[in-house]
């Protein structure tokens, strides 16, 4: 009994060994790096080994001998250009991403049984446990047969395979030269199916006809039976597995089987179909541009629930590939539904019908719009499991991709990004944020994500509270505006509208002056506000212009920048926003500054601590009258006119002017910076400047009495000579 135990024992674990033996055989073959097929070895290459091919070109072939294959094959969305059907069988087979095209109409000639099977179709003449999967098949056949046949444009006869995302684009002529009773079967896509699963697929002809069938006129009374469908010849669920879903047909089946004894079904979708229930054959469509026929020749009590026609039309017609399509209120083919036009087909405008995608190229690029202020973006490419940037705006289907989308450095405080824009829609992208300042769109190349983007960004927006040190001393105000506060708050973004936010501090009444602006810490330290670039020692003025976010030079602008290193100080309230406060300051030790003229003339400019002061002055003598803040240094400057000379200050009373100004400036300086402790009055004593030479009167009244004297003279002299000529003639 034991010996019997340990036999058994040896025999099942020589099985599992055996078995995971061949297992492993199967699985290196299978994980083993796939051949690149070429022009040059594709013919010694490809085999029916069980063994992975992918195709690095587009290939050629002439005089080409089908085969047998039992592998995978890659067409990499390359072509294959040949005379003839590629394969003879598939067996256990998966073919993927392949375009194959006959360039002229080939003749299958089996009149004489010289082929080992009289079915037909481009890719194969059979199809057995395969997956074939976004293949397509473009070329005419003439199919002379003289025995049963399955004649399909992909397919000839298909047995449990996968087929999907797949067309075919070709013309069928059959002919039967037998009077034998035998079963000619003929499909635009596929010619007999039997537990297969066929869905996303489409068949249209070459010109207007996809399937003609006649019978040799020289046949007396042949037995013959024909089944015609424009996608399937006969389509059988066999075990109860099959599925066939989303499939379109277009073009015209003609035929000429004039014998009585010939047997004709002819469906414009199915020439007949078995075993099928409602939910199993769906969503499969035709055009009804031609004459009336009946979507299944032989329908064997299948009911045509889920078969329709489409929009009257000649095929081809652009419109009948509209994303919708309305008859009144009726949606007569919206292919997105019926049609994956994300990730599986297109509509390329060079062709009258939708495409694969897989070979197809799109364009993706970044749209001029990016030049947004302080954002950048970038395309990157994943290659060798990484994404680096690429200048590429042409990617092939199945490429993927990602745009990044970041905040450069000097605007990360003072925007943030808001979305990215597909420019053909203007519809908001998904971004996947890793912050504020960083996002990115990861995607895959495909007729959906064609076209440019550009991105966006919006400014993050900081509080800035505008308060009075005393609102019994004075008030403050925004800009131009005359409605007098004791406090207010505006939202600050960057750039400041492009020209700063401008404040203005105003004294109660002549009691007070203006002090100072300063910015307040948490604890309400004070900081004094600089006017213009930080560090600069001019004190700011009762108008105070503030440019968010930016830097510069101009010293009538406080910049204020928010960064960690910010030196005005800031407050982070509980939500994260972020507030400053600045605060007018008044004093009430003031006194009155009051700067005259004799001369009552637009002759000067005059700038009191930097503002030109007398701009619309009525009355020039009195050019300037204001409290100013004991003690605190004015800077008064001059810049006289044309015409008008500047001579010098004074005051008035008997201290001199040196006592209120700096040791450096002089009287005759054209700028002064003037500290008063009691009201005073400074006097600009100006002179009209007419040019020496101008005024000729003194000369006149020179010539006048040069003239008036040497007139007199002369006439004294006459007189004389004449007196003394009368007494020299009377001695005589």
């Amino acid at each position: 009994m034991k010996k019997i135990l340990y036999f058994f024992a040896f025999v099942l674990t020589a099985g599992i060994m055996l078995t995971s033996f061949n297992s492993g055989n199967n699985a290196s073959v299978r994980a083993a790096e796939a051949v690149e097929l070429t022009n040059n070895n594709f013919v010694s290459e490809l085999t029916d080994l069980e063994q992975d091919f992918i195709l690095t070109e587009n290939i050629i072939l002439s005089n080409w001998n089908p085969i047998n294959f039992s592998g995978n094959l890659n067409g990499n969305g390359f072509t294959i250009t040949l005379d003839k059907n590629l394969f003879i069988t598939l067996n256990n087979a998966t073919i993927t991403n392949l375009g194959i095209i006959i360039e002229n109409t080939y003749i299958f000639d089996n009149k004489d049984y010289s082929f080992s099977s009289s079915d037909f179709g481009i890719l194969a003449q059979t199809a057995n446990y395969s997956t074939i999967n976004q293949v397509y098949a473009s070329g005419n056949i003439k199919a002379e047969i003289k025995a049963s046949a399955n004649i399909g444009g992909l397919i000839g006869n298909s047995m449990s395979s996968n087929i999907t995302n797949s067309y075919v684009k070709t013309n069928i002529e059959v002919t039967q030269y037998s009077s034998e009773a035998l079963l000619t079967v003929v499909g635009g896509f596929i010619g007999s199916t039997t537990n297969s699963t066929i869905t996303n697929c489409f068949a249209v002809p070459n010109n207007i006809n996809i399937i003609t069938a006649t019978i040799d006129n020289s046949l007396v009374e042949p037995q013959t039976q024909l089944l015609l469908g424009g996608f399937i010849g006969i389509a059988e669920r066999g075990s109860a597995l099959g599925i066939i879903s989303n499939i379109f047909c277009g073009g015209v089946i003609t035929y000429n089987y004039p014998h009585i004894n010939a047997v004709v079904s002819s469906g414009k979708i199915f020439g007949e179909v078995k075993d099928f229930s409602d939910n199993k054959l769906s969503y499969c469509y035709t055009f009804n541009n031609q004459a009336e026929g009946t979507f299944i020749g032989k329908p064997n009590d299948y009911i045509n629930i889920n078969i329709d026609y489409k929009e009257s039309a000649i095929f081809g017609d652009t419109k009948n590939f509209l994303q919708s399509a309305t008859s009144g209120d009726e949606l007569i083919w919206n292919f997105l539904y019926v049609w994956n036009v994300e990730t599986i087909w297109t509509k390329n405008e060079s062709f009258q019908f939708i495409v694969l995608q897989v070979f197809e190229n799109f364009s993706i690029m970044l749209n001029s719009s990016l030049n947004d202020v302080g954002i950048k973006c970038g395309i990157f490419l994943f290659e060798n499991e990484i994404f680096t940037p690429t200048d590429l705006t042409s990617f092939k289907f199945g490429d993927k991709l990602l745009i990044e989308v970041e905040i450069i450095d000097e605007f990360v405080n003072y925007k943030q990004i808001k979305a990215l824009i597909k420019t053909d829609t203007n519809s908001e992208i998904n971004l996947v944020f890793v912050d504020n300042f960083l996002a990115r769109y990861e995607f895959t190349a495909n007729a959906k994500s064609v076209g440019a983007y550009y991105a966006t960004t919006e400014n993050i927006n900081y509080t800035l509270r505008v308060i009075t040190e005393d609102s019994n001393r004075g008030l403050v105000m925004q800009g131009s505006s005359t409605i007098k506060q004791s406090s207010f708050t505006r939202t600050i973004v960057y750039g400041g509208g492009g020209e700063g936010y401008t404040f203005v501090a105003d004294p109660a009444s002549n009691s007070f002056a203006f002090a100072n602006w300063s910015w307040l810490d948490k604890d309400n330290e004070q900081i004094v506000a600089m006017r213009g670039a930080l560090g600069n020692s001019m004190q700011a003025k009762k108008s105070i212009t503030i440019a968010f976010g930016q830097t510069g030079t101009n010293t009538d602008i406080t910049y204020l920048n928010h960064d960690e290193n910010s030196e005005i100080p800031y407050i982070t309230e509980e939500d994260g926003s972020i507030t400053y406060t600045i605060q007018a300051n008044f004093t009430e030790n003031v006194c009155n500054l009051n700067v005259q003229t004799p001369i009552d003339k637009d002759a000067c400019k005059l700038y009191v601590d930097g503002v030109w002061v007398n701009e619309s002055n009525v009355d020039f003598i009195d050019i300037f009258n204001q409290s100013v803040q004991v003690g605190k240094s004015i800077e008064i400057r001059i810049e006289m006119k044309d015409e008008f000379k500047f001579k010098q200050w004074k005051v008035e009373g008997v201290r001199p002017l040196s006592n209120f100004i700096k040791a450096t400036e002089t009287e005759t300086s054209t700028t002064i910076n003037l500290t008063i402790t009691e009201n005073f009055v400074l006097i600009l004593e100006i002179e009209e400047d007419k040019p020496e030479g101008a005024d000729l009167t003194w000369l006149w009244i020179v010539l006048g009495a040069v003239g008036g004297i040497g007139l007199i003279s002369f006439i004294s002299i006459m007189i004389i000579r004449s007196s003394r000529k009368k007494e020299f003639l009377n001695q005589f």
